[in-house]
């Protein structure tokens, strides 16, 4: 049965790359009933697992969203122990990022996993997008008390703490993972690291992040762009040189 399942959904997946969505859907109804078949009548069995799984991600595929994170939350508590809740958990906090927006939520879920799964081959990039989640939730705390016309509490402290966890994640993974994350993600991170000092006012961490940037990584985009926002904040570093 599983089998079976399976085969459908990697056809349903055929059908979607090839943009026929038409076709994809009934492929991807069928195998949806028979993961659920397995799930009522196998509850116990070992394929018990990645049918949640791939449950969940089938109703993602088809763009039932918030069916689907209910399905990958249910993953993380009912198979805790199996190893696809690393990759259920990474979907739902890319569901929260982009689908909800909720940078809160998404954020304590990348950090979450990172911990959770330190040697997994994402852990990197969860520190990344965990670091992102901040740096979106200080921007939209900018945003929301613009809107009101500055008024209520001045989310001030609250912008520069989102800024500083940006900042505590991105090093994290430069350190941490300095052997086995890509040139381009440490980069980043480091371009990003300075970037968030910046906004944060803390400026002597900055200038450091953004240098390191140039001379770690020079031929890359972002050792060009840690170029030019040290030239555009050339006052500002001044007196750091």
């Amino acid at each position: 049965e599983y089998l079976l399942a399976n085969l459908y959904q990697e056809l349903a997946m055929e059908q979607k790359e090839a943009k026929n969505m038409d076709a994809a859907l009934p492929l991807f109804t069928e195998a949806l009933s028979r993961f659920a078949a397995i799930l009522s009548t196998w509850p116990d069995s070992k394929f018990a697992a990645r049918a949640q799984y791939h449950k969940a991600l089938c109703l993602e595929m088809i763009g039932d969203y918030n069916r689907a994170s209910e399905e990958y939350v249910k993953m993380t508590y009912l198979f805790p122990e199996s190893p696809l809740v690393g990759d259920a958990s990474i979907r739902l906090a890319t569901y929260y990022y982009t689908q909800e927006q909720r940078y809160d939520i998404a954020g304590r879920i990348y950090s979450s996993f990172q911990r959770r799964f330190p040697t997994h081959e994402k852990a990197d990039r969860s520190l990344f997008m965990s670091a992102q989640c901040h740096m979106k939730q200080a921007e939209r705390l900018l945003d929301d008390y613009q809107k009101a016309g500055s008024k209520g509490v001045n989310p001030a402290a609250l912008v520069k703490e989102e800024y500083l966890a940006a900042v505590e994640a991105l090093n994290t993974l430069t350190e941490k993972y300095r052997e086995t994350a890509s040139v381009g993600l440490r980069a980043q991170a480091l371009y990003w690291a300075g970037d968030a000092s910046l906004r944060a006012e803390v400026y002597d961490q900055a200038y450091l992040y953004l240098k390191r940037t140039v001379f770690e990584y020079p031929e890359t985009e972002w050792a060009r762009r840690a170029r030019g926002l040290l030239l555009q904040e050339a006052k500002v570093f001044e007196e750091l040189e």
